[in-house]
């Protein structure tokens, strides 16, 4: 029989834990809260405390049969600590950015497999669309596996105030800065570039175009010969949640750019690909935002966090500033828009910070152009790496059309 004394040790040690970690939770935005602030560990310190609190089971049992224990632990995860499943994230350490660039040669690393593992092929309300509708549809209540419901995510994350946001705090924070290249607080400056209006408005005419320029770029179940395993068909479903969810008129442009003769050639591919999207610029001069959307190429693990309790591919946003750190602009990559494609990157970093933490990396900055001066919100995306699998990226697609949609709207 327990003495008294212990008991209300336990339980006294059990409330400071929980206080502690929710302390740390809600008010901590650091790799610790990473961590505890999970529903994995605190249903193991619910599940245990049930122990303390209603001895019906010996503590050498396993606590997750005493029912107690379950229902103190959903309590727990219901009313104390909503937001714990959106934190959990995958502390993976970052990798090193394959290059991409119109004159830096591939790694091997983002050439797709020989012989990849036959892809589980998602479902049939998972599989992406490669043709949107022609009329906007009005906002369904879900965007998919995730359960995300349009305008009515929770802020889980942290809002931060414009004087925070020094040029010092920006540039550590928020962003990784290539050896190639160099910026200065002129150009990233967080209330220029937060001011700048990104809104837009709904329309019948082609407003967004989403395109690859490494279309060859697969993942660890992609099935070879099959586009619709490929970054190609993530694409896809991006089109058909930005089209059918939220209701932008949007052009996925499928075309490859990075096969010549039937040689991987990424060598070549952006300037292939310029020529093409120019072409459908002319035909479509509404299209106000162009996504080139890509998955990164690295070494060591993979990198996913938990959004919704699933698993998630991490996404990177990429800005070429064309200009090299040791001789100054580019004059031959002439981008005009360069504080428009980092006010676009910005923003949705920001969102993702406040919204869905942990689910971006920090933004890239190298020193080419990558085709970001076509219009002024362009954007180039890394969506998770090849060491991800086909739902995981499918998964990013649906938190990436929620961002895009928070800054859009």
């Amino acid at each position: 029989m327990r003495r008294p004394g212990i008991r209300f040790f336990r339980i006294f040690v059990f409330v400071f834990m929980i206080g502690a970690i929710y302390f740390i939770g809600t008010f901590m935005h650091t790799p610790i809260s990473q961590v505890f602030y999970t529903p994995a560990f605190l249903k193991w310190i619910c599940l245990h405390s049930a122990n303390t609190l209603f001895p019906s089971v010996s503590y050498e049992e396993d606590p997750s049969e005493n029912e107690t224990g379950g229902i103190i632990a959903e309590l727990c995860a219901k009313f104390l600590f909503p937001v714990a499943s959106q934190r959990q994230t995958a502390l993976s350490g970052e990798s090193t950015l394959t290059a991409l660039g119109e004159t830096v040669q591939a790694s091997e690393n983002n050439a797709p497999s020989a012989q990849p593992p036959a892809a589980t092929q998602p479902s049939d309300t998972q599989q992406p669309s490669a043709v949107p509708t022609e009329e906007p549809a009005a906002e369904a209540s879900t965007t998919g596996v995730l359960g995300i419901i349009p305008n009515q995510t929770v802020k889980t994350g942290q809002t931060y105030a414009l004087s925070d946001l020094n040029y010092s705090f920006l540039l550590n924070q928020f962003f990784t800065l290539d050896p190639t290249t160099a910026i200065d607080e002129s150009l990233l400056n967080a209330s220029s570039l937060l001011e700048k209006d990104l809104h837009l408005e709904r329309a019948d005419a082609p407003q967004i175009l989403i395109y690859h320029t490494h279309s060859q770029e697969t993942f660890v179940d992609s099935v070879e010969g099959d586009p619709s395993t490929s970054i190609v068909g993530v694409g896809d479903y991006l089109t058909s949640l930005l089209t059918n969810v939220y209701g932008y008129n949007v052009i996925h442009d499928t075309s490859t750019y990075d096969l010549i003769d039937g040689e991987l050639d990424r060598n070549r591919a952006y300037s292939l690909a310029l020529d093409s999207v120019e072409q459908i610029l002319e035909q479509n001069p509404s299209i106000e935002i162009i996504i080139d959307l890509h998955r990164d190429g690295i070494e060591g693990n993979k990198m996913t966090t938990f959004i919704n309790n699933q698993e998630t591919a991490r996404i990177m946003f990429f800005n070429g500033l064309s200009r090299t750190a040791k001789n100054g602009a580019i004059d031959y990559l002439y981008n005009p828009y360069i504080s428009d494609n980092l006010a676009f990157s910005l923003q949705l970093q920001l969102k993702a910070a406040e919204y869905f933490p942990g689910f971006t990396r920090p933004i890239y900055l190298k020193s080419y152009r990558y085709n970001l001066h076509l219009r002024p919100r362009s954007l180039l995306v890394e969506a998770g790496s090849q060491k991800n699998t086909l739902q995981e990226e499918l998964n990013a697609m649906e938190v990436l059309a929620e961002l895009l949609h928070m800054v859009l709207q």
